[in-house]
């Protein structure tokens, strides 16, 4: 990703509804990933985009549409847990954690990896990457 595009880390977490509304509309078919807690995730990414989606949210007095912040990352299924050709990202916090990995290392030689701890609101990721192999 060119120098003048990069995102401020940790700012998505943050982002505003202006500012998401810039991102550019990912296609759908979305395949959001619904993460288990304690359970270790394995992504070999070999591109990535940071866009929105526009969700229709059920819960009580709800928006009839929301967009909201997603990271689609294109995935070797081969070597991932998740055997999709893409996943797609909307956790404000995970996407936080992830894109600093995504923006200064060589993503392609590495195995991003995710865990989440905790439950409910508490529930956070943990991120970390290790070489592929």
């Amino acid at each position: 990703m060119p120098e003048s595009k990069k995102i401020e880390l940790r700012k998505i977490a943050f982002f505003e509804p202006t500012e998401i509304a810039k991102l550019p509309l990912l296609e759908s078919p979305y395949n959001i990933v619904d993460f288990e807690t304690e359970k270790i995730y394995d992504f070999a990414v070999t591109n990535w985009t940071l866009g929105r989606a526009i969700i229709h949210p059920r819960y009580a007095f709800a928006p009839a549409e929301k967009e909201i912040p997603m990271l689609r990352l294109f995935l070797n299924p081969e070597k991932s847990t998740i055997k999709y050709p893409y996943v797609d990202i909307t956790s404000k916090h995970l996407i936080s954690n992830i894109l600093p990995y995504l923006q200064e290392l060589d993503f392609t030689k590495y195995t991003i990896c995710v865990m989440f701890t905790g439950t409910g609101p508490a529930k956070r990721p943990s991120v970390w990457a290790l070489p592929l192999v």
